[in-house]
């Protein structure tokens, strides 16, 4: 089995995705369109039916869309903040293309059963993070994005060190515990132990 394929999809799959996701029209052209090829190629190879019906995590009814419209909205302005307050600087192109893209792989990791959310059998041979990241590195995304999207994972073995890593990290967890408090679950704010 083939983790994923690569897919145009059809016009009105391509239209449904472009207009469901935020921040697209900040970008270039031709990344807007691998964009958008990236997703169909991750929903087509999955097994969900309708982009609206992914998950975003195994526990929540908060949906994928959501998150990534959430963690792209309050991405940008995390970013806007730190160059006004700390004069941090970034390429704003592969930041948009990271927050758009952080969780590519998802609709690939995770199933239906019924009513349950349950791990694919490509979840149990990859980490989150480096299926998408295979994913992006064929569509030629560049080096920054693809390393940031392969570590961003809470548990990924190492992260990035990029200011793009950085942003990406914070508005990240900001919206997945946006869902776990609504689940009322521990919140990973809470869980985190800083050093002393």
């Amino acid at each position: 089995m083939a983790f994923y394929t690569i897919q145009e999809g059809s016009s009105e799959e391509r239209k449904q995705v472009s207009n469901w996701l935020f921040g697209l029209e900040r970008l270039s052209p031709d990344n807007r369109e691998k964009v958008i090829t990236a997703w169909i190629s991750s929903w087509k190879s999955s097994s969900h039916r309708s982009l609206e019906h992914i998950p975003g995590f195994s526990f929540s009814s908060y949906k994928l869309t959501d998150h990534v419209n959430d963690v792209v909205h309050f991405g940008i302005s995390l970013a806007e903040e730190s160059i006004k307050r700390w004069g941090l600087t970034f390429d704003w192109e592969e930041l948009i293309l990271i927050f758009i893209l952080h969780d590519i792989d998802k609709p690939l990791l995770m199933d239906m059963d019924g009513e349950k959310i349950v791990k694919s059998e490509r979840a149990s041979r990859l980490q989150h993070g480096v299926l998408g990241a295979l994913l992006l590195n064929e569509l030629g995304f560049s080096e920054k994005v693809i390393g940031t999207v392969a570590t961003h994972a809470t548990n990924s073995p190492f992260h990035g060190s990029s200011t793009e890593a950085y942003i990406l990290h914070y508005a990240d967890l900001f919206a997945a515990d946006h869902a776990v408090m609504k689940e009322g679950l521990t919140p990973y704010y809470q869980k985190l132990t800083l050093p002393k």
